[in-house]
């Protein structure tokens, strides 16, 4: 068989930007918000900082004329935000944790003052996602090591989620084999997606099991209104992160 050494590569790049992009999409968060004084008024033009307090990664933004800014794909994780602007105290808030495909909102109101004075704030930022309608649930990692799992699956754990009844996550220390009801829906109408790859295949008991409590970060359960990048079923999408 003959390959053509042109139009290989290009077919291969292709299929790796097709399997890249929404991965993005999928395993990451976002932080918006507004940055306004202490009348309420817009501040434009505000430089955002957003730092991983685990890795060090930076994120810089200009906030819009209207004051409001929104970074994206973010790893997950915890942040530090930080609103700069000119005739304003630094503002600074700590304590901002990010779960797979949050969208957590952090505003700020700036006090006139020197731009070298530092107001710091250490607090969860409030976990309201105003930008998108889906309903779901988060199970971290924290519940999935300390919880007693049947069979040490953390499919068992879909149990403690609301809409969700009837699991089968089997008796094996890696569950080859999970079934879900969500919302009265079908079994097979639920989307099992690890780390942003299609799973499906766990709910036919086809050899591929879920990775032990230990190797996971967290699952989100996603059980109506959400987006159309994920897709595939329409019942429930089951996003699970390593």
């Amino acid at each position: 068989m003959r390959l053509s050494g042109s139009s290989f590569p290009l077919r291969l790049g292709a299929a790796v930007l097709l399997v890249a992009a929404p991965v993005f999409a999928q395993t990451t968060a976002a932080i918006v918000g507004n940055v306004t004084d202490a009348t309420g008024g817009a501040v434009a033009r505000c430089a955002i900082h957003v730092t991983n307090e685990s890795t060090g990664q930076t994120r810089d933004v200009t906030a819009e004329t209207d004051g409001s800014y929104v970074v994206t794909l973010l790893p997950l994780g915890a942040y530090r935000v930080e609103a700069e602007a000119s005739g304003f105290k630094k503002a600074v808030r700590t304590g901002v944790t990010l779960s797979v495909q949050e969208n957590v909102r952090v505003d700020f109101q700036l006090a006139v003052g020197a731009v070298t004075e530092v107001i710091s704030v250490t607090a969860e930022a409030p976990l309201v996602d105003t930008r998108q309608a889906s309903v779901g649930a988060l199970m971290d990692s924290k519940r999935m090591v300390e919880l007693p799992l049947s069979g040490r699956s953390p499919a068992s754990l879909l149990v403690l989620i609301p809409t969700v009844t009837n699991v089968d996550a089997g008796v094996r220390p890696t569950s080859f084999s999970v079934n879900v009801n969500v919302a009265g829906g079908r079994r097979s109408a639920n989307n099992f997606l690890l780390d942003n790859t299609r799973y499906n295949s766990i709910q036919y008991g086809e050899g591929n099991p879920l990775p032990p409590p230990d190797f996971l970060s967290e699952f989100r359960v996603t059980t109506n209104a959400y987006d159309a990048e994920k897709g595939m079923a329409s019942t429930s999408t089951i996003q699970v992160v390593t």
